[in-house]
């Protein structure tokens, strides 16, 4: 595509100008103030709109191509916003890191406000007794930690009906997409024949969660708990682009509120989990069930999972960061030398310990492996299973980079879309004693506590789990 720079970079001219490079990459062109990842932007599509945009202001030299860092997209999600920042940065304004950390706080409070102060929380009075057994509304079992979810409620006789909850599967079918996750994930198929398993599709969003009006009174009479699994799981985009799941937290809240039965430490600081739109909008939801819990009769637990990754039989969804991470690494022609510790925990074993947890007294705790295993212990064995030999992060990254600035790179090489992700491990590679790529170190005493022998009694990571997610990804054509 050629397109040419705006003669002067005013507020009409930039708007134009980013109308123009958003519309010649995207199918259908988004409102300037709707969030083109919203809209089906996918991290291909927000690097060619980088890149093109990058292409002009190097021919026009009106503003200084290294001052647009690779997330330049993600956090600038709308036409909008990205014409904004191109007229300061053409204007000579350049934002420093405290200024931009401030602006993210205050975004996060301020989207706690939004869902937690107009409308108010419903009123709700607690049933004197609840019905027996307890039923069950889980959300997003399609994707790989709520099948297993799924899985483990449907296997336990003392659980009641379950509601699988999901977007629209499209011609596919609802039946037919559980289904075939359920195959995906090696997961027991004749469970999904329960006469306790309703499943369902439709929009958190939408009046009635998009059901029929005698679905959801359905939902209202029997469910006691619900499981709110459902959140994207992408390190790239910013809070802002993550809002819909937010606004469904709230609409979760108001549902379990609105049922005639009653269905570790809060974090209030917002620059803790500052740095990823995904950890922001996790604390946003956060402080909406805080919110709701000390205003109503709602309990929430509140469970904060670290790193899960392949199941017992080897799964693992190649889009995660590590599969993610031995894919580039294959590209690139060498493994990075990762320190700290991997606190991972298996996604069969995660399912089966949120289940345990569900009814805990407790609203915080952490799911992580009470028995880690330092990340080298990993890598030096997948080193030896891929015959790719380990180099240190800093060289490794640098090739990343180099790969990241050539276009063909950005639909062939996986690690280009997780180049910001795996820059943050800079900062903290030295910290040998926390957990690899995420620097918070959390505690997990509560929740071993409260799930009795089940966590204590996981088994650490081997040489095994290493060998099984090695032939799992190249069953999957993803590793070769």
């Amino acid at each position: 595509m050629h397109i040419l720079p705006p003669e002067t970079f005013d507020t009409v001219s930039t708007l134009s100008f980013v109308r123009t490079v958003v519309g010649e990459v995207m199918a259908l062109l988004p409102g300037d103030d709707q969030d083109i990842f919203q809209h089906g932007c996918d991290s291909l599509q927000a690097t060619w709109i980088r890149n093109s945009i990058l292409r002009v202001l190097i021919a026009s030299k009106k503003i200084d191509a290294k001052a647009i860092p690779s997330n330049f997209v993600y956090a600038h999600p709308t036409v909008r916003l990205l014409a904004d920042m191109l007229e300061h940065l053409a204007s000579g304004g350049a934002s420093s890191r405290l200024e931009v950390a401030a602006r993210r706080s205050e975004d996060m409070i301020r989207m706690v406000t939004k869902y937690t102060l107009s409308p108010a929380f419903p009123n709700h009075v607690l049933a004197q007794s609840e019905p027996q057994p307890e039923s069950v509304l889980v959300t997003g079992t399609t994707g790989v930690l709520g099948s297993h979810i799924l899985a483990e409620l449907l296997g336990q006789p003392g659980i009641g009906n379950v509601y699988a909850f999901n977007r629209s599967s499209g011609a596919l079918g609802i039946h037919a997409h559980q289904r075939a996750v359920f195959e995906r994930e090696g997961l027991n198929v004749s469970l999904l024949e329960s006469p306790r398993l309703r499943l369902l599709e439709g929009d958190l969003l939408r009046q009635e969660f998009g059901l029929q009006t005698t679905e959801f009174d359905m939902l209202l009479r029997d469910v006691t708990w619900v499981v709110h699994n459902a959140w994207q799981v992408n390190f790239s985009v910013s809070l802002a682009s993550l809002e819909p799941h937010i606004a469904a937290t709230r609409a979760l809240i108001d549902f379990a509120l609105s049922t005639p039965v009653a269905l570790e430490q809060q974090i209030t600081d917002p620059h803790t989990v500052l740095g990823l739109g995904y950890t922001e909008s996790k604390w946003v939801a956060e402080q909406i069930l805080e919110a709701a819990a000390s205003q109503t009769t709602l309990k929430p637990v509140i469970i904060r999972l670290g790193q899960l990754c392949g199941a017992s039989n080897g799964a693992w969804k190649a889009t995660e960061w590590f599969p993610t991470l031995l894919r580039t690494s294959q590209l690139l022609g060498a493994l990075p030398i990762l320190h700290g510790k991997a606190s991972w925990v298996r996604v069969n074993d995660a399912a089966r310990i949120i289940v345990n947890m569900s009814n805990s007294a407790e609203r915080y705790l952490h799911l992580t492996h009470p028995h880690p295993v330092p990340t080298l212990f990993v890598l030096n064995h997948m080193s030896q299973l891929l015959s790719l030999p380990l180099i240190p992060f800093a060289e490794w990254f640098c090739a990343l980079e180099v790969a990241a600035s050539e276009e063909a790179n950005a639909a062939t090489n996986p690690g280009v879309r997780l180049l910001e992700f795996f820059r943050t491990y800079a900062n903290t590679e030295d910290q040998i004693e926390r957990e690899t790529l995420f620097p918070v170190v959390v505690d997990n005493a509560k929740a071993v506590q409260i799930s009795g022998s089940v966590m204590n009694e996981l088994m650490p990571l081997s040489n095994e789990d290493a060998e099984k997610w090695v032939v799992h990804l190249q069953q999957k054509g993803y590793l070769v």
